[in-house]
């Protein structure tokens, strides 16, 4: 795995996408989960916060795309 930033999981969105310590928003890439409101939102945001808040994350930066359509950097692992 290749290690572009190091940072601290502050806050969950969603089931795809929390902030870091350092200021950013991050999307995971290749990850869809429902979105508020829809089937399943609940229980992909809990798995994600259960995942990695409060955890150091290590994030690799896209290849393709640094940031997502929303403003988001993407990254495909943490």
């Amino acid at each position: 795995m290749e290690v572009d930033e190091v940072s601290v999981a502050t806050y969950v969105v969603d089931g795809d996408t929390f902030d870091v310590a350092m200021g950013e928003r991050v999307r995971l890439v290749d990850v869809d989960t429902p979105e508020r409101g829809q089937v399943g939102y609940s229980e992909a945001s809990y798995f994600l916060g259960q995942l990695i808040y409060g955890e150091r994350v290590y994030l690799d930066v896209d290849d393709v795309y640094r940031y997502g359509p929303y403003g988001r950097l993407a990254r495909a692992e943490t």
